[in-house]
């Protein structure tokens, strides 16, 4: 660990990163004007890439940056081994190539991002402050699923147990969640709903669910002017001793994950 100088201007997140680079003198020199450049970076070295894989098996990293021209593994090789077990570890290829003769490979091979070593101190300020932005977008993002996860753990424990049928369905009109009693009315189990259009599910699997293949007479209740819900009834049999109903109406999702789309409701009607 190398000791880092703070500066008010620093942004303050903590994150430590591996540098990974063949020639030991080049690697605590670039990690300890990293840790000068940016408060709250840590920057561990490792000299070749079998040190390396080492170092990420036994403690926690936020990112990698690795040189690319190195004996025995390079630093490509060394990405796609460490791909095999951290998919969305932050990876940065610094390299004295031109980055242009490097970037399809480095792309192809799952690199975050490359940059070329130049001269100056100021490419390592910039070093930090690209594996920094690569660390923030990826905490973004596994924030985001975390929320994700809460929304659905929520829905699955609260809105699992309604007698009434709920779909989510997002603005391209897909079915992003689905109840019991929703997927009880098509007939199919939750991972069968998820992902599917919801109009192929009202139009196609309602009617087989519900009326046990008689043909059903749809009928359009109410639309207001508006367009923000629409109700439906399916009926079966002329008769009211034959008659089966089931209420199906939509109210919009106006903002979050799902704005745009709609919650749609399936309630059994008694005849």
């Amino acid at each position: 660990m190398h000791t880092q100088i703070p500066t008010d201007g620093d942004l303050i997140d903590s994150l430590t990163v591996l540098y990974v680079d063949d020639n030991p003198s080049i690697a605590e020199l670039t990690a300890d004007a990293m840790e000068q450049a940016r408060r709250g970076l840590t920057v561990e070295t490792a000299f070749d890439g079998e040190s390396a894989l080492s170092l990420l098996a036994d403690a926690d990293f936020d990112g990698v940056i690795s040189d690319f021209l190195m004996p025995g593994m390079d630093g490509l090789e060394l990405l796609r081994e460490i791909r095999s077990d951290h998919p969305r570890l932050p990876f940065v290829l610094f390299t004295t190539e031109d980055a242009r003769a490097v970037a399809s490979d480095a792309l192809e091979a799952g690199a975050t991002d490359f940059m070329e070593k130049t001269t100056g101190t100021q490419q390592y300020e910039l070093l930090a402050n690209r594996i920094a932005m690569a660390v923030d977008a990826r905490r973004a993002t596994e924030r985001a699923s975390d929320a994700d996860d809460l929304v659905h753990s929520f829905l699955d424990d609260v809105l699992d147990t309604c007698e009434e049928g709920l779909l989510v369905v997002d603005a391209g009109g897909d079915v992003a969640w689905a109840n019991r009693a929703a997927t009880d009315y098509f007939g199919l189990v939750r991972a069968e709903v998820l992902g599917r259009a919801e109009d192929q599910l009202v139009r196609g699997f309602m009617q087989s669910a519900v009326d046990d293949g008689v043909a059903f007479a749809e009928t359009v209740l109410r639309t207001p002017a508006d367009g923000s819900t629409t109700e439906w009834t399916w009926t079966r049999g002329s008769e009211p001793e034959t008659t089966r109903a089931l209420r199906h109406w939509r109210d919009p999702i106006t903002s979050g994950r799902y704005g745009g789309g709609h919650v749609h409701h399936f309630v059994a009607v008694q005849p």
